[in-house]
């Protein structure tokens, strides 16, 4: 397999899409309404990570032979290992969660395994049920989508990898009315009753097969992009910062919204070039703190539960709200972050290779 260039600015971006997450949990500071509209948008991080996991994928695995099982088997193998330590460290953190959700909500025995074992497997975002993903490490339902997308990319990719310039714009097209319809679905312009959880992990699947064929028009256009990253970029960034710190309507901040789908895919497409405004993604902390991102956004309930008892408990600071609170949330969680994707992942992941490969 042709091995392409890094695009270590798209670490950058990882980092600042996993800080907005948990600003999003996390953040509110009385009387600062400005600020909190910012913070209170940022669940819109989570499609983004699905549509930069399309893209990197694609980008990465373009010229792989998928057409052999046996690849396809060590490609979902990686994957899975990639994915594996750090998110069984971070349910196992979660354990006191799970327990403590058990004295508000009693569920049978059955209810129980049947849960943890779908926990367990990344299944749970399989099945519709706000009560299932909300079982253990409620942040966990989208490592079970990413899963999910791991599995329906081998034979994505593949395909796409032999679109023209013209499949491309009318897979784009297609891709953007199927969000579309979803977004109306959930704003409620069909129906008034949601019937299923908008964590459902098929509904991502327009938004990662997205990031799949902006990576193969990128490796066909790659030249333009180097002419017009710079203005993309500043496009994009613009259009998102203005609609983060707006207050329009709560429909408007679906995940599902086309204008965010558009303004993320402009985002990535210019940051997969170096250019004078996003070259600061790639300097040698935005690259480091990116490698910790999902670290960072798996061990948000655990750490956050942890340092909580550790100020009421050990220091007696019982004020959970406010700018120190936040910030104090914040850095436990990077701290723990970076020590578990440093000295933990590393040697976990070459241990289940040599097991699993």
């Amino acid at each position: 397999m042709y091995e392409r260039p890094y695009l270590k600015n798209l670490n950058g971006l990882r980092f600042i899409a996993a800080s907005y997450t948990i600003f999003f949990h996390y953040f509110s500071i009385p009387g600062a309404d400005f600020l909190n509209n910012f913070f209170m948008h940022g669940h819109i991080s989570v499609p983004f990570f699905f549509l930069l996991s399309g893209f990197v994928l694609s980008y990465s695995y373009q010229d792989y032979p998928f057409e052999k099982v046996g690849n396809i088997k060590r490609y979902i193998t990686n994957r899975f290992i990639r994915l594996a330590p750090i998110y069984y460290i971070a349910m196992m953190l979660a354990l006191p969660l799970l327990i403590y959700n058990q004295r508000t909500e009693e569920l049978s025995l059955v209810k129980n395994v049947f849960y943890s074992f779908m926990h367990l497997s990344f299944a749970h975002s399989i099945i519709p049920i706000k009560e299932l993903m909300n079982f253990w490490n409620i942040h966990s339902w989208s490592l079970s989508v990413e899963m999910f997308l791991y599995f329906c990319s081998p034979i994505l990719i593949l395909k796409v990898s032999s679109f023209n310039f013209k499949h491309i714009l009318y897979s784009l097209a297609l891709l953007l009315i199927i969000n579309s319809i979803i977004f109306f679905y959930f704003s409620g312009y069909f129906t008034k009753s949601i019937a299923i959880s908008n964590h459902f992990a098929p509904l991502y699947f327009a938004t990662f097969f997205n990031g799949i064929v902006l990576a193969r028009l990128f490796l066909l256009k790659k030249s333009f992009f180097d002419r017009f990253s710079s203005l993309s970029f500043l496009i994009s960034s613009v259009l998102l910062i203005v609609s983060f710190f707006a207050n329009l309507n709560k429909e408007f901040y679906s995940a599902f919204n086309p204008f965010f789908h558009i303004s993320f895919s402009l985002l990535i497409l210019s940051s997969s070039t170096e250019n004078n405004f996003n070259r600061f993604l790639g300097n040698k902390t935005f690259f480091f703190l990116g490698e910790a991102s999902y670290a960072m956004y798996i061990l948000q309930a655990p750490v956050k539960f942890y340092t909580q008892q550790f100020l009421s408990k050990v220091v007696g600071y019982m004020k959970f709200d406010g700018f120190l609170f936040n910030l104090t949330i914040y850095s436990a969680i990077l701290i723990g972050a970076i020590i578990l994707s440093t000295y933990i992942d590393p040697p976990a992941r070459k241990y289940l290779k040599k097991k699993l490969l």
